[in-house]
C-alpha cells in the first residue's frame, strides 16, 4: 500500500514539474535515485520517514542558466501548486515534499555535465547552495554499476542455495520494481538496518 502511495506521489510530482511553463523546466524528466533506485530501501526506524530521492533532469537548462536560477525554477513551480505549496521546504541541492504519511520526496534538479550520456550513464551537474555552485553527480551511472555488481553470485554452492530464498527470481520513468531484489540489494538493506539500530 505504501509503495503504491509513493509511486502515485512520484508520478504526480514528476508530471507537474514537467508541465511547467518555465523554459528551464521544459522537457523535464524525473527518475529515481538513491535507495529507491538501488533497491536496498529499509523500513524507517521509529519516527523516521521513507526518504524517496528523485532527480529532475532539465535538458533545456545549462551551466549558464545559473545554479540558483535552476533551484528557483523548481521552487517556483512547486509553490504555484495549491497542495505542494504547503508541503515543500528547501534543501541544499533541491527541495523536499513532506507527505502526511511515512515518507517524503527529495527532488534534486540536474543538468547535463557532458553530451556523452545515455539512460544508463548520465553525468550531471546539480546545484548546491552550500557550495554556491554546481556539483558533479551521476546517479544513473552509479545505479548501472551497482546493478551489474548485483548480478554476481557467490561461488560457494551452499551460499547459492541460501541466496535463492532471498532472490525473487518519457517524462516520468517508472519506479524500479522492489519485488525483485538481488543478493547485494539485500546485503545493503541489512547493513543499513544495522547502521540504524
Amino acid at each position: 500500500t505504501q509503495y503504491g502511495l509513493i509511486k502515485r506521489a512520484y508520478e504526480s510530482v514528476g508530471r507537474y514539474l514537467a508541465e511547467g511553463d518555465d523554459p528551464l523546466l521544459s522537457g523535464a524528466v524525473i527518475y529515481s535515485q538513491g535507495s529507491v533506485r538501488l533497491k536496498p530501501t529499509v523500513k524507517p526506524k521509529g519516527s523516521e520517514q521513507y526518504d524517496v530521492d528523485l532527480l529532475c533532469y532539465l535538458p533545456n537548462a545549462s551551466l549558464d542558466s545559473g545554479w540558483a536560477n535552476v533551484l528557483e525554477a523548481v521552487r517556483s513551480r512547486l509553490a504555484s501548486h495549491s497542495t505542494y505549496s504547503e508541503m515543500f521546504s528547501p534543501l541544499p541541492r533541491g527541495h523536499r515534499i513532506m507527505y502526511a504519511g511515512e515518507y517524503h520526496l527529495d527532488i534534486t534538479p540536474g543538468i547535463d555535465w557532458s553530451n556523452n550520456h545515455s539512460e544508463e550513464n548520465h553525468p550531471l551537474m546539480v546545484p548546491d547552495s552550500r557550495l554556491q555552485d554546481w556539483k558533479e553527480s551521476n546517479p544513473a551511472g552509479y545505479a548501472t554499476w551497482f546493478d551489474a555488481i548485483t548480478e554476481k553470485f557467490p561461488v560457494f554452492f551452499k551460499l547459492e542455495v541460501a541466496c535463492e530464498s532471498f532472490i525473487k527470481s518519457a517524462a516520468v520513468r517508472p519506479l524500479p520494481d522492489h519485488t525483485q531484489k538481488k543478493l547485494l540489494n539485500r546485503i545493503v538493506q541489512i547493513l543499513k538496518r544495522h547502521r540504524d539500530v
